[in-house]
């Protein structure tokens, strides 16, 4: 009899075809194609590559606002320890934009015509304003009393006559007020106005701006408050919406999209001009002394938008300031254990404002049971003792095992390697079809040396059938035994008969 000596499991089968079935089955093996892949492209998102294009930040608030809705200074960093900051040029600053804009008293010259020129005659005889000196200005003599009292205002005299010169007016300018969260100085404070709830739900107000090509992304957003406002109004999040391309030479002013043309109102961002009074419109009066937003028509749809919610916040040593950091958050995929809980129990007021608190421990935070007003965070609070005052708690999520892209690169290398490292050494069988090369996958027996040594039928040797025949005789001997007790038997009964 022959036998053949059994096959290493691996992903062939008879004559290197892949098996239909097991590990080594097609079905397996783009399994682990579609596997690996995906888990590439997932921890490369999550190790965050440099973004492309441009961005747009914004700073909203998180809740529905009522009273004085103000803050005092943002910070945009490029790294998540909120260490290096963003560069900001002065076309940033051209950029930014509010929900509520700031009206503010400038000094408008118009364009004098005719400058110098003897006037009289052109004008008619008459000193005062004249067209013939161009919209808004006059013919006038210096220190002619005789003259009306625009003439009182002019400027820019240069002839011993009457002559054409500038008649200075104030008006009223529309601005987005961003840029006082630009300067420096948290006392100086962008405000928005909000008498009801209903008149500034969650979202409404609105601080943003556009960082050109070529800016380091954004990783952490820190707003500066005072501690009142913080008190009133520290309820939150931001985001980054990237742009599918540099924007380059697309000009659009921060004026010209906000206000009532803020991004998703009902006028929509202003295209055409945007005159002194903060009207949209293409005619002389717009054009005249106001801003050209034209450029804001070459703005495309952002290609994405990464959320940033409040993640800690920290109350200045004098108590004066209140700062809060903003992060794309999804936990810390190493951090299976929450940071400990300081000061429980104890109260917090005076050293923090409601919600994340470093007094109280990294992740943990002021609360106070059941308190309206409370940061939204506090809903996931737990381990209440004092019920009369904000005491330090722990957050219920402050723990917990999650991804927020915070990986080394050996982690991404080996988590894609394994699995391409099994898929090779399937198609190794294939390829090789069990010969030496696939030694180390299929364990291929000592002293062989060829793929016919190992599949070629051999003669076995030994007792072959010595199990079956000991187990025959044993079997005979209890039949042997059984014949002869009924043979006595037999005898007996015929005795007695």
């Amino acid at each position: 009899l022959k036998s053949r000596r059994a096959r290493p499991l691996a992903c062939v089968g008879r004559r290197g075809a892949l098996r239909r079935s097991g590990l080594g089955s097609p079905m397996c093996l783009h399994g682990f194609v579609w596997i690996s892949t995906l888990l590439g492209v997932f921890l490369w998102r999550a190790e965050s590559a440099p973004r492309g294009g441009a961005e747009e930040w914004r700073v909203v608030n998180a809740r529905a606002t009522r009273g004085s809705w103000r803050v005092g200074e943002v910070q945009l960093f490029s790294d998540k320890a909120c260490t290096k900051r963003v560069p900001l040029s002065a076309a940033s600053n051209e950029s930014l934009y509010s929900s509520h804009v700031r009206s503010e008293k400038v000094r408008v010259v118009g364009e004098v015509r005719n400058r110098g020129k003897d006037c009289v005659d052109a004008c008619g005889g008459k000193p005062g304003f004249c067209d013939w000196c161009g919209e808004g200005n006059a013919c006038c003599r210096k220190g002619f009393q005789a003259d009306p009292n625009e003439c009182r205002r002019a400027e820019g005299f240069s002839a011993s006559g009457h002559e054409c010169v500038a008649i200075p007016t104030e008006a009223t300018r529309i601005s987005s007020g961003a840029d006082v969260v630009f300067d420096g100085h948290w006392e100086t404070t962008f405000e928005a106005h909000c008498p009801n709830l209903e008149d500034c739900p969650a979202g409404s107000l609105v601080l943003g701006g556009l960082l050109p090509g070529g800016t380091p992304p954004v990783r952490c957003v820190v707003v500066l408050q005072s501690r009142d406002d913080a008190v009133q109004g520290a309820k939150l999040r931001a985001s980054v919406l990237q742009w599918p391309a540099p924007i380059g030479s697309t000009h659009c002013p921060g004026a010209c999209r906000s206000g009532r043309y803020v991004e998703g109102s009902r006028q929509g961002i202003c295209k055409e001009h945007l005159n002194l009074h903060g009207d949209c419109g293409s005619g002389p009066e717009f054009t005249q002394g106001g801003t050209d937003c034209s450029g804001c028509a070459k703005l495309q749809e952002p290609s994405s938008q990464v959320n940033f919610r409040v993640i800690a916040r920290e109350t200045s040593e004098d108590r004066r300031s209140v700062s809060s950091t903003l992060q794309e958050h999804s936990g810390n995929f190493w951090k299976s254990k929450a940071s400990p809980l300081e000061h429980a129990g104890e109260d917090c007021w005076g050293p923090c404002i409601s919600g994340y608190c470093s007094f109280c421990g990294e992740g943990h935070a002021c609360c106070k049971k059941d308190w309206p007003d409370d940061m939204p965070e506090c809903a996931d609070a737990t381990g209440f003792v004092a019920l009369s005052h904000h005491e330090c708690v722990a957050l219920s999520q402050s723990g917990g095992v999650a991804l927020d892209g915070s990986l080394p690169s050996w982690a991404l290398i080996a988590a894609v390697a394994g699995p391409w490292a099994a898929i090779c050494c399937g198609l190794g069988f294939v390829v090789c079809r069990g010969k030496a090369c696939c030694g180390i996958c299929g364990g291929r027996r000592k002293g062989g040396n060829s793929d016919k040594d190992s599949m070629e039928p051999k003669a076995l040797s030994g007792d072959v059938f010595a199990p079956r025949a000991r187990h025959a005789q044993q079997h005979d001997r209890e039949d042997e035994a059984r014949r002869k007790a009924l043979k006595e038997q037999a005898r007996k009964l015929e005795w007695l008969t």
